[in-house]
């Protein structure tokens, strides 16, 4: 006998009640569906007994219910394997940052020994290094100063041009519909 789409009493492949075979497809089962009235023919082909509405709309929200927690049960795995991958990969992104920080300061101060060879005294060679060094950092600070306001600019031409067309939808909608007039009959 089949019931809200499932055959009850009939199993799936794993022998699990057909009617409870997929997560969030569960229907209503054969304790929901109404019992004969008398108006009921006895000799009817149909396979699907009447149910309720209420078993009907227990059924329906009970299916929406299962099918938005299977969604949000698919959203939590993705967004923990999402979070998984970004704790990784920060990780991995201290890590180079720190072997570039001990990379640049072994270069300054190569660079600095190489200055002292060449006859400048130490404090003069590391002062150096230290001014390029900033003058290099300042740029950079700049560079990206310049480039989040690039994207800035843009975030909000994209912001207007949404405005413009919200305003041009609304008003090409809000324009009045005028029905006919009612007819009148007359008597």
């Amino acid at each position: 006998m089949l019931v809200g789409g499932a055959s009850v009493g009939a199993a799936n492949r794993e022998g699990k009640p057909a009617d409870h075979a997929f997560r969030g497809m569960e229907h209503a089962n054969a304790s929901r569906v109404q019992p004969p009235t008398q108006d009921d023919d006895a000799r009817s082909e149909d396979l699907v007994p009447a149910l309720g509405t209420i078993a009907l709309v227990s059924g329906i929200v009970e299916d929406a219910r299962d099918l938005f927690a299977a969604h949000v049960e698919a959203l939590r795995d993705d967004m923990s394997a999402r979070l998984a991958t970004l704790g990784a990969t920060i990780g991995s992104m201290l890590i180079a940052i720190g072997v570039f920080v001990i990379t640049g300061l072994m270069l300054c101060l190569a660079v600095a020994a190489s200055l002292m060879a060449l006859g400048a005294a130490p404090w003069i060679a590391l002062w150096i290094v230290t001014i390029v060094a900033a003058a290099v950092g300042v740029g950079f600070v700049l560079r990206a100063r310049t480039k989040a306001r690039a994207a800035g600019q843009s975030v909000a031409e994209a912001a207007e041009r949404a405005r413009s067309d919200v305003t041009t939808i609304h008003s090409a909608t809000a324009a009045p519909v005028t029905s006919p007039p009612p007819e009148r009959r007359s008597a």
